[in-house]
Formats: structure tokens, C-alpha cells, sequence
């Protein structure tokens, strides 16, 4: 479950860092969530799309992921770790990040909850 997660992680890094919004989007569920920092909710690719769109659009770039620790129970897996990355204004940003995955009909793997402070 580790590697699956660190190359979600991955997969999701080298999207954004892109600006690839769309391939970002892909990565979740059709009901998967984002909880910002601020706490703010998107639900669905179309508004997760967008969340993140607005990120690269204000410059937000070099984003990194990295695994700390990974449990699964059943169809889902839970990561968490830490991210980084520089904002528009050249200030470095971090903080914890928390993703659960849930096996899909089709056997693939696509995040339902993805938060961070």
C-alpha cells in the first residue's frame, strides 16, 4: 500500500507541477472531497478542478508530497504525510496532508478525502 500511495503522490506532484489541473482532478472520485487548510469543501472533479486551477494560477508552483505513513482497512487505504511548496509571492509553504483512497468498480484506485493544514 506504500507504493501505491507514494505513487499517487507522485502522479499528483508532477500534474501540478504542470499545471496540469485536469490530470490533478483525475486523480480523485467521482463524490471524492478537498478540504483546504481553511477549511473550505470541494466535492467532484469540475470543482476540485477548479480548486486547484486557482492554486497554479496564482503562481503556486514546485509542490512535493512525501509519505509518512500508510494503513489500509478492506477497499481503503490511508496516507498521510507532509507537503511543500512556493507560492507566488516566494514564500515557502508546508504543512500535513491526510488522504484516503478507495478501490473504484473498475479496480483502479482514486482518493475520496484528501485534506491538509
Amino acid at each position: 500500500f506504500a507504493r501505491r500511495c507514494s505513487r499517487w503522490f507522485a502522479a499528483w506532484d508532477a500534474a501540478f507541477n504542470a499545471k496540469d489541473a485536469s490530470g490533478v482532478a483525475a486523480l480523485y472520485a467521482e463524490d471524492g472531497r478537498v478540504i483546504t487548510g481553511d477549511g473550505n469543501v470541494k466535492q467532484g472533479p469540475a470543482a476540485i478542478q477548479a480548486l486547484f486551477q486557482g492554486f497554479m494560477d496564482s503562481g503556486f508552483h514546485d509542490h512535493q508530497l512525501s509519505l509518512e505513513a500508510v494503513d489500509a482497512n478492506g477497499d481503503m487505504v490511508y496516507g498521510t504525510g507532509n507537503w511543500k511548496g512556493t507560492g507566488g509571492d516566494g514564500k515557502e509553504y508546508g504543512g500535513k496532508v491526510v488522504n484516503i483512497y478507495e478501490r473504484q468498480p473498475d479496480e483502479s484506485w482514486k482518493t475520496v478525502l484528501h485534506m491538509w493544514n
